[in-house]
């Protein structure tokens, strides 16, 4: 029955409404049409019904299966929970409304029109450590007013990670590359002033590989590296952030000899709030800066990488900084 098309629909039921006649109306759909098969009684009878109930004989689409769980009751339900707690996922709607995962998801999307939208965690910060941040600011403000030229003689130490095939640029190149699951990379140290960098420094094995940043490497590169490269008779001030290893007593009593009282960190002459935000000048210009320009040359390997980033770093002046 579905393979009749409009016209033939129009023309059976023209033909019957004139003869009255189902027979009649068979042969005469042969003459009207020359087509050599007819429509059955059974579909003749069903059109001309469909033409005095709606006015049509358009073939009409299958109801289909009732929704059972997509009614406006679970709607209604789904909606109120979702603003009793828009932090809750939608898992946890589900089992307390009683409602499969896949009806809520399809509810939220296609009936209330709702996108899922990952917030971004961040330390919750307490009483006493806004305290402490105020004590710090205090602190270093009245150091400040003493020392006026601290800010000239202020060692900014932090590290990153560069990884050789990452990619920075001005507009997104939406370029693909393949890369190994895990991406050779380097970590770098260095700490700025104002007359310019002093390192870099990689944290790296025998081999030349990235290794993490222990106790025992991080006052290796104090002794070995960092204090060789000090001016002799400096009154410097060194400023870390509150990583582990840099937290560690032994390194703050290498760092002590090497600035007396004249450290900023936690557990140190200065102490730091725990989550006292990193406003250093390595975090808001110089790595982003220094990415731009190595990555830029495209290295091919980690030695590369490295010698690029070595010959940008000597190209920070203090004018730059």
């Amino acid at each position: 029955m579905e393979h009749w098309g409009v016209r033939e629909r129009v023309c059976a039921v023209e033909l019957f409404i004139r003869t009255r006649s189902i027979t009649e109306t068979q042969c005469r759909f042969h003459l009207e049409l020359n087509q050599q098969e007819a429509p059955s009684p059974n579909a003749i009878r069903q059109w001309v019904r469909q033409w005095c109930e709606e006015g049509s004989v358009m073939c009409k689409k299958p109801p289909g299966r009732p929704s059972s769980v997509r009614t406006p009751d679970n709607i209604a339900q789904v909606l109120a929970s979702v603003s009793r707690s828009l932090r809750r996922s939608a898992r946890k709607h589900a089992q307390a409304l009683g409602v499969c995962d896949r009806s809520v998801w399809h509810i939220l999307h296609s009936d209330l029109s709702l996108q899922p939208y990952k917030l971004q965690v961040v330390h919750s910060l307490s009483d006493r450590d806004r305290e402490m941040c105020l004590q710090f600011c205090r602190q270093f403000v009245g150091i400040l007013t003493e020392n006026p030229e601290l800010l000239n003689e202020l060692l900014m130490s932090d590290k990153a990670h560069f990884h050789l095939h990452d990619t920075w640029s001005a507009a997104n190149p939406h370029e693909l590359h393949q890369c190994p699951t895990y991406d050779p990379k380097v970590t770098v140290w260095c700490t700025i002033w104002s007359r310019g960098v002093i390192g870099p420094y990689f944290f790296e094995d025998e081999d030349g590989k990235a290794i993490a940043v222990t106790l025992q490497c991080y006052t290796e590169m104090i002794n070995e590296f960092l204090s060789p490269n000090l001016p002799p008779n400096h009154t410097l001030w060194f400023q870390q952030d509150g990583a582990m290893a840099h937290m560690a007593v032994i390194s703050i009593v290498v760092l002590s000899c090497l600035f007396p009282q004249r450290v900023i960190s936690r557990f140190s002459d200065v102490p730091r709030s725990p989550r006292l935000l990193d406003l250093t000048a390595s975090d808001f210009f110089v790595w982003g800066y220094l990415k731009s320009k190595v990555y830029s040359t495209r290295p091919t390997d980690l030695h590369a990488l490295k010698q690029t980033i070595r010959e940008e770093i000597a190209q920070i002046s203090g004018e730059t900084l």
